[in-house]
């Protein structure tokens, strides 16, 4: 998993690898010893974070060759479940003390920028899909806003099966209703996207920079779905395009996306065509990840727009490169 740090849910305190919980693929992916090999205390003496039992972390950076603890989300069993009837109280207190739990181990150096998660509080812990996705993503949202030096909040999935499911609960939590079978999109939408394939990728070269290069195979990759969801090719595309603006040393980072186009179309000398392709991204991603107030929702057609709008993205790439050289 790509990231500095894991965030697990813990079962009556119970960390062994067993079932089909996380604990299971970290064992095997990391301590490469059989399963039966688990004794008391593999992972260290747990520490409590906030006094309570609800947060602890584990002190597993030499198991996992990590810089960081394991943070555990002691769920089924801890304190508030002898206080609340209400189940959903006690999943939301105790985000509440993983979120405290967060600014208190950054202030001591123990969090990493990037935390990895699975969707803690359904299986084991009784809660359906729809009801854990709820308040993990409210969870992640105060994090990122509030926890310094936090950066990014990936949901992990055990396996594929598992990432669907999660992806269909979150599109329902968001009312987006913009996925659709990749074989009922218009075969002029399909073939448009397919001849830019190839052109994107060659034209996709070192001086990206490597996030700007995974991002934009991310894209290509999620256009090849059976299922194509329109917001988050949008979103993805934006946040590809904000990446590549980022790294120009000469936009000031104070700047918006807006203005931040208008000068590296003046840069390369490119027609205003340049600028309106890296617009309709801003604009696109904008409407996707603000959906709920958008007037109106994307289509299969903004789909070509987007690829269009890559490579012009690249197109101006190329020119900045030769200006340099």
């Amino acid at each position: 998993m790509p990231c500095d740090q894991w965030v697990f849910s813990a079962f009556q305190g119970d960390y062994q690898p067993k079932g089909s919980s996380p604990w299971v693929s970290v064992w095997e992916r990391f301590v490469n010893k059989p399963k039966n090999s688990y004794h008391a205390k593999f992972y260290g003496e747990p520490n409590r974070v906030i006094g309570n039992d609800v947060v602890f972390s584990l002190p597993t950076e030499a198991i996992f060759n990590q810089d960081y603890p394991i943070i555990v989300l002691h769920l089924l069993g801890n304190e508030y479940w002898s206080q609340f009837d209400n189940n959903n109280l006690v999943l939301k207190r105790s985000y509440s003390d993983l979120l405290l739990s967060l600014k208190i181990l950054s202030e001591s150096g123990e969090l990493g920028s990037v935390i990895g998660m699975p969707l803690l509080g359904s299986k084991f812990h009784g809660y359906s899909i729809e009801e854990a996705l709820d308040a993990q993503k409210t969870f992640a949202e105060d994090a990122l806003q509030t926890v310094p030096g936090l950066n990014e909040v990936i949901i992990c999935a055990y396996s594929d099966k598992d990432a669907e499911s999660v992806m269909k609960a979150y599109h329902n939590l968001m009312n987006d209703h913009s996925t659709i079978a990749r074989n009922e999109v218009e075969t002029w939408i399909i073939e448009s996207m397919e001849n830019m394939y190839d052109k994107i990728n060659h034209q996709s070269d070192k001086s990206l920079g490597d996030d700007v290069v995974k991002g934009i195979r991310d894209l290509i990759s999620m256009s090849k779905r059976e299922k194509i969801n329109i917001n988050d090719i949008a979103i993805q595309a934006r946040s590809v395009l904000e990446t590549w603006l980022n790294k120009s040393k000469l936009l000031s980072a104070k700047h918006t996306m807006e203005r931040k186009i208008e000068q590296i179309v003046g840069e390369t000398g490119r027609p205003n065509r340049s600028g309106s392709y890296l617009h309709s991204i801003r604009i696109l991603g904008n409407t996707a990840s603000h959906r709920l107030e958008a007037p109106y929702q994307l289509s299969p057609e903004d789909l070509v727009t987007i690829f269009m709008a890559v490579l012009g993205m690249l197109q101006l790439n190329q020119d900045m490169q030769h200006n340099r050289s």
